[in-house]
């Protein structure tokens, strides 16, 4: 259940993050309890690998920055995963594939374009 948005994000190193709504209301997350980030509307929701959830007000591209370097993927317009937290992934219709999470309910859609920019990167 969320229950706040937490304004403001502050990456402390490449696996801490504080989070705050407030100078009282602050909560510190390690990239690796993180199982995928989803974007909806004006706010990011982030689901940890304990079933819990938080909201934020950063964009997917904010995410990208305070990731990179780690297992995060962007699979489409709205996700970022943990691959470390992947359970397996199955070949979907046109060209798309549907990744299974280790805890994380939902089936995400890997996007074709996602699947080229991937084959790109490692073809690199």
């Amino acid at each position: 259940m969320i229950t706040k948005i937490f304004e403001q994000t502050v990456p402390i190193d490449d696996n801490n993050f504080i989070l705050s709504s407030d100078i009282i209301n602050t909560q510190q997350i390690q990239s690796d309890s993180i199982e995928c980030i989803s974007s909806h509307s004006y706010f990011t929701v982030i689901f940890l690998r304990d079933r819990r959830s938080i909201k934020t007000r950063n964009s997917l591209k904010e995410w990208e920055k305070y990731l990179a370097g780690s297992n995060f993927l962007r699979v489409n317009r709205t996700t970022i995963i943990n691959l470390d937290l992947v359970k397996h992934i199955e070949k979907g219709t046109d060209q798309k594939h549907i990744i299974h999470m280790q805890n994380y309910e939902n089936p995400v859609i890997m996007s074709k374009n996602y699947i080229a920019k991937l084959k790109s990167d490692f073809s690199k």
